[in-house]
């Protein structure tokens, strides 16, 4: 069985977690709330790094935690098993944002597109594929 963390459809509905609107995760308006911006939340609530630090983030799938990181960490490692997921943070990373498709219904997609904040600074993250 092919591993399904290196799948298109996956790696959409991951980026869309990291980097889409609340109506794009949740169009129809319900849902579980305390989904949104959770990678977002996670270096707020739960990691404080000194400024200047070194940041290692394992299972960082498409980035998002890492670039938060990265607002105040001088050097972030982020580490993830899926070589699909690491490709598609290095992507964000390069161009400082980034533009994808999640299905809608059938074979609809509905387009979605996130930028990097300013504050935030790619090129302190270092994206590895690895298995933690």
């Amino acid at each position: 069985m092919a591993n399904p963390y290196e799948t298109d459809k996956l790696v959409a509905e991951y980026l869309l977690l990291h980097y889409g609107e609340p109506a794009q995760v949740f169009p129809y308006g319900f849902g579980p709330r305390e989904a949104l911006g959770f990678p977002v939340r996670c270096v707020n609530e739960l990691a404080q790094p000194e400024p200047g630090s070194t940041a290692l983030e394992l299972g960082c799938a498409v980035g998002r935690a890492a670039f938060e990181l990265s607002r105040i960490c001088s050097r972030v490692v982020a580490i993830d098993y899926s070589q699909a997921f690491i490709q598609a943070a290095q992507q964000v990373a390069g161009q400082a944002e980034v533009a994808f498709q999640v299905p809608d219904e059938g074979e609809l997609t509905i387009d979605c597109h996130y930028r990097l904040s300013d504050e935030m600074h790619p090129e302190r993250v270092e994206f590895e594929v690895g298995d933690a």
